[in-house]
């Protein structure tokens, strides 16, 4: 992890140092002519500053400008006085710095650098730090402020400090409060007069003297741990819920490392708390930690980047004197995430959008923010790549760097009623689909929801069509062709049936409660989804079941059946040459023949009254239709519903299309569209917002089709039959229901506080990494690797990975427990380029691979092959 803060000044290390000096110069008097004298020819015994002066040269926090010269009357640069607070701080720690005034190399870098990144500098407006610039008294006062607000210093007042200043008028504005804080602490004092002369430019005799005042004060002050001035043993750990046990039990010890109490977990009876919130207002990779209302509070821009907390308050509590956090205190700082170089563990994204994505209206833009975890965690990748469409005809694409965890897009909304869909996945360094990732996200959004209808018009002639077909249903009494012999549970009776009906006979599963009360069962007829297979029992309590097979083939036989069957029927979907040539017509016929049967055969127990048709996808499809042909149905519970809006996929039409069935004017009369308002019962529908094979318009369509009492429950990245992940968000509308916007979300992206990275320079290498990435560019500068193959099926990973782990071992001394990893995916796309060469063709190519120790330092490499065909 890469802390904004180093671990700069140890509690240990600084009460050690302050000590030692104190106890020599303090002890007695901190007035008092130590034996050794000063090198300073410029420092007399009698000079007022000379006690301190000798203080601070004893314990290297102000030097001499030379060996025999310490100018004390000489006026401090800011350069200086940065050095003297970090060197007070300890002294410790390389810290980069962002000045461009300050160049590397010079003494002063990295304190400049700390005091940058810990707040105790901004530099000036046009982003200079003014190195060289003198520093005046009311300067030195704000950085002496900020200093005690980052290091946590919670001090006692002197009470023989002045009340005020004979010129605190003269003081700036922004440095008031500052000045005045330093002032109570006894720190800066005035002169004879009581003027604290702000404008005054500071020498190096008063900041050395300002110097042992604050060395003076820290050392005396309360080192017992608190928070706000409330001892830590009167807190209790109170985390949030998404937090697991191991989450908090890492944070207790952090806290309990650097203060020496066990916080108990929340409810153990205490006022005050330490709390881990989610801010989605803090830039992405920030965290904020501060004292609120007697609360240790740490803001983190993502809950899901909790695990993080232990880490980031390490590197906190590091930089202190102890866990004794000042009342008002309040910081902010950044932090890296795991990357996926590990690709253990459960993956899954999770998306949100800045409204409730069916409440926006015809232009809104819309903000979505997708998030990558792993065992419900953030992660980072190289990369997120996107494509984007909606019912307008637009399309985009592209690609964003994914060290954040997080993707933030933004896109203009639709110029008329319809729906807008985002897909993301990962991304590798090298260019290719991180394949043990093996989700994406996909969402959507709809605008004017309540005003999306069908593409196209129902046939004129709809409703008569379907009239006439029930009529032809029912010529025929459904009988019992055959009955198979199946086992039954012991509070269910079981029968597996071939029904005759007005055409290809029906193949059905049913399942009656055993010693139920006359007229007391509904019917439950579940239809199949798309496929060939068998369907299998539903033992509904209260209910007479009846799971019908899609297509006229048997039940309950062996997979080698359903492999030959699947073959045979190939592209049933495709329709006919009419509507009623079509194969959907026998398929709802052989549904209501089977409702029909249990009528028939089980009227003594069925109620005479509930009849609910289910399935999803296609069964979707047929427990919408068969509620429109039949009209005995009462209930439909239908899910991710197929083939909803044909109209869509007409030609002209910018519809996001799915996949369904090539529009004809024989399949239009089996849209579930035109079928729901002829739908006398209740009707529920479930449905995914990332739904590519049922896309979200043609849904909504549907529930805005039916006139009857309805419900719908749509989840955000739910795809075809995917439940949207376990942090999949819901959203429910029912007929009574206004489609009316939700309290915006704050999803507006804030960027990131720290840069993305160069992938090419992602990471920092370790000995080991060095030592992989030496032999392997030894390897790729060795020569281009040639190899005939005769076909693609000839190239493949073990091959080479066998090739180049022997070549790293046998020639350029890698140990032999090495791995080779080699991208599938890259794979696939060179063996698919090498198909499309001729015979005795050549592929050059870049073959790409990486390269693990058991220790688990890797590198990514490539050598150079000439695959010659043939």
């Amino acid at each position: 992890m890469k802390r904004s803060r180093t671990a700069g000044f140890a509690a240990l290390a600084f009460c050690v140092l302050l000590a030692a000096a104190l106890i020599c110069v303090f002890a007695v008097s901190h007035r008092a002519e130590a034996a050794g004298a000063l090198p300073f020819t410029d420092v007399r015994t009698s000079d007022w500053f000379y006690d301190t002066v000798k203080y601070c040269y004893e314990n290297k926090l102000v030097m001499g400008v030379s060996a025999t010269k310490f100018e004390p009357e000489t006026n401090l640069t800011r350069a200086m006085f940065v050095t003297l607070l970090y060197r007070i701080n300890g002294g410790e720690g390389d810290y980069p710095c962002d000045f461009p005034d300050v160049p590397d190399g010079e003494w002063f870098r990295s304190p400049a650098g700390w005091a940058r990144q810990n707040g105790i500098v901004v530099g000036y407006s046009d982003g200079t730090f003014g190195p060289d610039n003198r520093i005046t008294r009311q300067e030195l006062a704000t950085m002496i402020a900020r200093y005690l607000n980052f290091a946590w210093a919670d001090l006692e007042e002197d009470g023989a400090a002045a009340s005020s200043f004979t010129d605190a008028k003269d003081i700036a504005d922004w440095a008031a409060a500052s000045f005045d804080r330093v002032r109570a602490l006894g720190i800066v004092k005035g002169d004879p007069s009581g003027r604290a002369n702000p404008e005054a430019l500071a020498t190096r005799a008063e900041a050395a003297t300002m110097m042992a005042r604050l060395a003076e004060a820290l050392l005396g002050a309360d080192s017992a741990p608190n928070i706000g001035g409330v001892p830590l043993d009167r807190f209790a750990f109170a985390g949030d819920p998404e937090m697991k046990a191991g989450e908090i039990a890492d944070v207790k010890a952090v806290v309990k490392a650097h203060s020496g109490v066990d916080i108990p977990d929340a409810g153990a009876g205490s006022d005050h708390r330490i709390r881990i919130v989610e801010d989605a207002a803090l830039r992405r990779l920030s965290y904020r930690l501060e004292e609120k209302d007697g609360d240790l509070v740490l803001s983190l821009y993502s809950i899901y980047a909790v695990n993080m907390a232990d880490e980031i308050l390490e590197g906190e509590f590091s930089l202190r004197r102890n866990l004794t956090v000042p009342e008002g205190f309040s910081t902010v700082g950044t932090f890296s995430i795991p990357s996926v170089y590990d690709t253990s563990g459960t993956f899954e994204y999770f998306g949100v959008t800045d409204r409730n994505p069916l409440s926006y209206k015809v232009g809104d833009k819309v903000t979505f923010r997708v998030s990558l975890l792993r065992d419900d965690r953030l992660v980072s990748v190289p990369y997120f790549i996107w494509t984007f469409e909606n019912d307008d005809g637009i399309v985009d694409s592209g690609e964003e760097p994914g060290h954040t965890g997080q993707l933030f897009l933004t896109f203009d909304g639709n110029k008329a009623p319809g729906t807008a869909r985002l897909n993301v996945k990962s991304k590798s360094r090298k260019g290719y689909t991180i394949s043990a990732i093996d989700v994406a996200f996909s969402g959507s959004v709809v605008f004017n929801y309540s005003e999306i209808g069908p593409y196209l018009p129902a046939p004129d002639d709809f409703d008569e069509f379907w009239d006439a077909a029930l009529l032809e249903f029912e010529q025929t009494e459904p009988e019992v062709l055959e009955s198979f012999d199946v086992a039954s549970p012991s509070s269910y009776d079981h029968y597996s049936l071939k029904l005759k009906t007005g055409g290809d006979p029906a193949y059905v599963l049913i399942s009656v409660p055993k010693n139920a009360e006359p007229h007391s069962l509904g019917i439950n007829a579940n239809f199949g989804a798309y496929g060939v297979y068998s369907m299998g029992f539903s033992d509904v309590p209260s209910c007479i079941s009846v799971n019908v097979n899609p297509h006229s083939i048997e039940n309950l036989r062996e997979e080698e059946y359903y492999t030959n069957k699947s073959a045979d029927l190939g592209a049933f979907e495709s329709g006919g040459a009419t509507a009623k040539d079509s194969y959907f017509y026998g398929m709802l016929m052989r549904d209501v023949a089977a409702i029909r049967y249990v009528e028939q055969t089980f009227a003594d127990l069925w109620n005479g009254a509930d009849i609910r048709t289910s399935g999803g996808s296609m069964g979707g499809f047929q427990a919408v239709a068969v509620a429109g042909v039949y009209p005995k149905v009462n209930y439909v519970d239908t899910g991710i519903t197929w083939m909803c809006d044909l109209g869509g996929a007409a030609s002209g039409s910018t519809r996001i299309r799915g996949w369904r069935p090539e529009l004809s004017e024989a399949v239009r009369y089996y849209d579930p569209v035109y079928f729901a308002p002829r739908i006398r019962g209740t009707v529920t529908i479930s449905a995914g917002l990332g739904d590519t094979i049922c896309p979200s318009c043609g849904l909504t369509a549907l529930y805005n089709a039916l006139t009857c009492e309805k419900g719908i429950s749509w989840t955000q990245n739910r795809d075809h039959g995917y439940g949207g992940g376990k942090h999949g968000a819901n959203y429910y509308l029912t007929g009574s229901d206004p489609v009316i916007a939700e309290d915006p979300i704050a999803l507006v992206d804030t960027g990131s506080a720290v840069p993305a990275p160069s992938y090419d320079e992602n990471r920092i290498l370790n000995d080991e990494e060095k030592t992989l990435e030496a032999a392997c560019e030894a390897f790729r500068k060795s020569k281009i690797y040639r190899e005939n193959f005769a076909t693609s099926d000839s190239i493949t990973e073990e091959y080479f990975s066998g090739w180049i782990k022997s070549e790293l071992t046998g020639k350029y001394g890698l140990p032999s427990d090495i791995s080779i990893t080699i991208d599938p995916d890259m794979l696939e796309d060179l063996k698919a380029e090498f198909r499309d060469q001729p015979s005795g063709g050549s592929l050059l190519a870049n073959f790409e691979y990486t390269v693990t120790l058991p220790s688990g330092s890797y590198f990514d490499a490539y050598v150079r092959v000439m695959m010659l065909k043939g």
